[in-house]
């Protein structure tokens, strides 16, 4: 799923989504929408050019360590008004800082403090070129980047901070991993969902408005290249049934997460929307014939770039 890094104008007067940038690659844990320090989203930012994440060391200087389980591999992040954000161990509570206006200086971690501009970063998005959303992060303090030294893909290498520049040692990819989330239409602003208290197998998926219920909430899951979508509701999946053979009554909920039509591609990185692909048959997710009503299904079509119905965005929930 590629993913810009300008604004997507789709055909609309009224919606315009802005697509945000970034180079390191953030795992998202777990799902939660609150942008200050009682967020619990947590994340692993691995580096492009190795996929090794981003830890802590002893000391507290920052490392890349290829074990993705490490619990100093777990990060949270906080962020501010002016679109800055600051980067928080899980492990220590403490911020990504740096030392020196310098470059070629090593980052460490202290004391959380929201006044200390020496712990604020920008996410600056690449335009993607593989598919894959990366960002720089960016220090607020001095422009400087935090980079892998000399691009080095061993554990335990050391994290500097340098000029920016087109570089994979500068660049991190964001990803979510097993969040709850809702899935937002472009065309109105319902939620994909299962219908009211349907635990049915074959029940068909649709649009709805209701608000704060586990059927529109979906819990993302990576498998291999594609995602798992499970309803947080009735614990089965989001599914393609027939693909090219039948737009009609297409997708439903089904409890295998492993048949090829239970797998997507789509872009959960930040501020993103997104087309919800399906692994099987290449088709997208499409709210049949434009529909605004509640309960209106969803089908899988012919991808369209211009097709306001196919474009989704997610949104983090608090699951219930």
């Amino acid at each position: 799923m590629n993913a810009s890094n300008t604004t997507i104008k789709l055909p609309s007067t009224k919606s315009t989504f802005a697509v945000a940038a970034l180079s390191f690659l953030l795992y998202a844990c777990t799902g939660e929408n609150k942008p200050d320090s009682s967020s619990g989203r947590q994340y692993r930012l691995a580096a492009a050019h190795s996929s090794k994440y981003l830890t802590l060391s002893y000391h507290r200087p920052l490392r890349i360590i290829s074990d993705s389980v490490n619990a100093d591999c777990a990060w949270r992040l906080k962020r501010f008004p002016d679109g800055s954000v600051q980067f928080i161990s899980l492990p220590s509570g403490e911020a990504v800082e740096l030392s020196s206006v310098k470059s070629d200086v090593v980052p460490y971690t202290a004391a959380a403090n929201d006044d200390n501009i020496r712990q604020r970063f920008r996410l600056v998005y690449e335009k993607s070129r593989d598919g894959n959303r990366k960002a720089w992060i960016q220090s607020a303090y001095n422009d400087f980047c935090l980079d892998v030294a000399a691009g080095d893909t061993a554990d335990f290498a050391p994290i500097v901070t340098w000029h920016k520049r087109e570089s994979n040692n500068q660049l991190w990819l964001l990803q979510g991993t097993d969040d709850k989330l809702s899935l937002v239409t472009a065309i109105n602003g319902k939620k994909l969902s299962v219908a009211p208290n349907t635990h049915t197998a074959g029940a068909d998926i649709g649009q709805w408005t209701f608000a704060d219920r586990k059927e529109q909430i979906w819990i993302i899951r990576k498998s291999g290249d594609f995602y798992t979508l499970q309803n947080a509701y009735s614990g089965l999946y989001l599914h393609e049934s027939g693909g090219q053979l039948s737009f009609e009554h297409n997708v439903l909920q089904h409890p295998s997460a492993t048949e090829k039509g239970s797998l997507w591609m789509l872009d959960l990185s930040a501020d993103s929307i997104t087309k919800i692909k399906n692994a099987a048959s290449g088709l997208c997710l499409d709210v049949k014939d434009n529909a605004y009503y509640d309960g209106a299904i969803v089908i899988t079509f012919n991808c369209s770039e211009g097709s306001r119905n196919q474009w989704w965005k997610p949104e983090e929930v608090i699951a219930k």
